[in-house]
């Protein structure tokens, strides 16, 4: 519980939201070119095939995301 309680208070920290958006794009940065290819991958899923649940799942996490850090 108190494992639990500590996510939670970093989480809603504004300092910690910070620092985790950093990291998050820093990793992204650092990956560029496997982000690429997984973003082809994921539109030539989308178009071929029934993925594209998956895309938009993947598209409101990632926006929730955003708006909370």
């Amino acid at each position: 519980m108190k494992g639990i309680a500590l996510v939670k208070r970093i989480w809603r920290d504004p300092v910690w939201s910070k620092v985790i958006a950093a990291v998050i794009l820093g990793s992204l940065a650092l990956a560029v070119d496997p982000v690429r290819l997984w973003l082809k991958g994921a539109v030539q899923a989308a178009t071929s095939n029934s993925e594209l649940v998956w895309l938009v799942l993947v598209t409101i996490a990632t926006s929730v995301l955003w708006v909370r850090v």
